[in-house]
This record gives structure tokens, sequence and C-alpha cells, in this order.
């Protein structure tokens, strides 16, 4: 493949990313429109349309997110119980053309992002995962017992460099810089929490006249805001 290195163009997309243009064809008119294409349009290409995509990551770092509830009991019982409670947890991850394009839509450009993250940094990436565990919480009498998790989270940014055997957009190959992923760290629990409060008169209807067992409540149901809460101290902590 012949290449003339005529000039370098950089083209700023509303998503924020740079396509870098380079090596323009030597003749022939392009088989696609000669307008600049989107960064969608381009990573959709990669691995399907191109001879060569690769994604090389040139920074990462961690995070955990805010708190969140995966798992909530009721203690309908006059007396303190204790509960091994199971739970899971799915978080999914997003990164600079989420909105138009699913991290679970398939596409090979995705594939290439793990794979130069796993090369770079000898750890694996996925845009998905679900986290399950058993924690044991200490309930008192007519109160709800809860437990938070806050997800460790991981992010990487890096360009994507694609080689097309012929002229697209006018170039044969493009860059698309600074594009930005971020996913759960796969398997990793995380800092789980757990606490409890009184049941407002609603809850307790719940209860109805059981024996004080402790029924299933649907995973995600939200805290009473203005309740004070009792935390009950760290039942998992790790990863800070």
């Amino acid at each position: 493949m012949r290449i003339r290195r005529l000039q370098t163009a950089v083209v700023a997309t509303a998503a924020g990313a740079l396509l870098v243009t380079v090596a323009p064809a030597a003749q022939a008119v392009s088989p696609v429109r000669d307008s600049a294409p989107t960064i969608a349009e381009l990573l959709k290409d990669c691995g399907t349309a191109t001879d060569y995509c690769k994604f090389t990551p040139t920074g990462t770092s961690t995070f955990f997110t805010a708190p969140h509830q995966v798992a909530l009991v009721y203690n309908c019982s006059s007396v303190a119980q204790n509960k091994t409670v199971s739970w899971s947890d799915s978080t999914g991850g997003s990164n600079t053309v989420s909105t138009e394009i699913s991290v679970t839509a398939g596409f090979d450009f995705l594939s290439k992002f793990e794979m130069g993250f796993k090369q770079t940094y000898g750890q694996t990436w996925t845009w998905t995962d679900t986290f399950t565990n058993q924690d044991t919480l200490t309930v008192p009498a007519g109160e709800v017992g809860w437990i938070t998790r806050e997800t460790k989270m991981h992010s990487a940014s890096g360009t994507y460099e694609l080689h097309y055997g012929s002229p697209h957009w006018g170039h044969y190959i493009w860059y698309v810089n600074n594009f930005a992923g971020t996913a759960p760290v796969p398997q990793e629990a995380g800092v789980h929490m757990y606490g409890s409060r009184k049941m407002t008169p609603a809850e307790k209807g719940i209860c109805g006249s059981g024996s004080g067992t402790f029924p299933g409540v649907p995973k995600g149901s939200p805290y009473i805001p203005g309740i004070p809460i009792t935390h009950g101290g760290p039942i998992v902590k790790h990863g800070r």
C-alpha cells in the first residue's frame, strides 16, 4: 500500500474526542463520502471494514461508586435475629460512544479495547459484571435491615488506530484519540456496609399476623427518607 503524507487534519466532534486523519489517498476517489466520519462510524468499522485496528491505552485509574442498596430484610419478631442474606449486584460500563453503541452490542472495537487493556496492564476488562455474595447481619426487633455496596470501578483512555485497504473519507489511516471507557472491576467485592432502622407503620403492615420471620422484599426497595439509620459497621471492606 502506497501512502503519501501530504497533510494532517484534526477534526473535533460533538462527542468530545478528536479524530486525526493522516496519509490521504494518492489518487482515486474515496468509495465513501469525503466529509469527516463520526467516531461511531469509525469504531463500527474497526475489525470489520479495516485491515488493521488496535486500541492502545495511555492511562488508567480506579474509584468506588456511591453506596447503593443490594439487600433489604424485615424483622417482624419481638427479638433481635440474625439473617444470612444472599444477594447479587450487576453493574454496567460506559464509554465515549455509549449513547450511540451499547457496550453489549458485540462490536469488535469493544473487544479491541479489552485486549489492549489486558496487554498493557495485565488486568481483565469486562463491560458488565455481576457479583454475588452472602452476608450475615443482626436486625433488632421491629426493624428493617439493609446492605449497601460500593462497586469498585476502573477507567481507561487511549487511542484507536484504523487502517483501511482503500481510501475512506479521503484517507487510508484514521485515529480516534481520547477514547475513554469505564467499567466494573470484574469479581471485586467492593465495600459492603450494613445497618438497620425502625419500621414505619406502613412497613409493619408487611409483617401481617405472621410469626415474625424475615419476609422477603424486592431488591432495591428504597430507604424511607428522614428516618435515622443506625450503622452496624462493616461486613466486608477491602480495596481502599
